[in-house]
């Protein structure tokens, strides 16, 4: 699994402390989840999930869903921040 959404993600806090939390470069919103789970796979960590948990998450309710305005903006801003980060990189390939 490349990456989860961070309205499921457990990690722990040595972890956490490890890789630096979410990258300061996805201020305000979107791709930190993202992004935290591909440095966890670059340290050598696997990304799991648990196929029993239910999880639901109301995408849009609180930005809305139209990316060229508004805080939702930053999900198209922050895809090419990303893709920029890690384009040279093997993680992009699902391990």
């Amino acid at each position: 699994m490349d990456y989860c959404s961070g309205a499921a993600l457990m990690i722990s806090r040595s972890l956490w402390k490890q890789l630096g939390g979410f990258d300061t470069r996805y201020i305000p919103a979107y791709y930190e989840d993202t992004d935290l789970c591909f440095s966890a796979r670059a340290a050598g960590y696997q990304v799991l999930y648990c196929h029993r948990a239910e999880v639901i998450h109301y995408e849009g309710v609180t930005a809305g869903t139209d990316t060229a305005t508004g805080y939702k903006k930053w999900q198209a801003i922050n895809q090419q921040k990303f893709r920029k980060k890690w384009a040279a990189s093997e993680t992009l390939l699902s391990n």
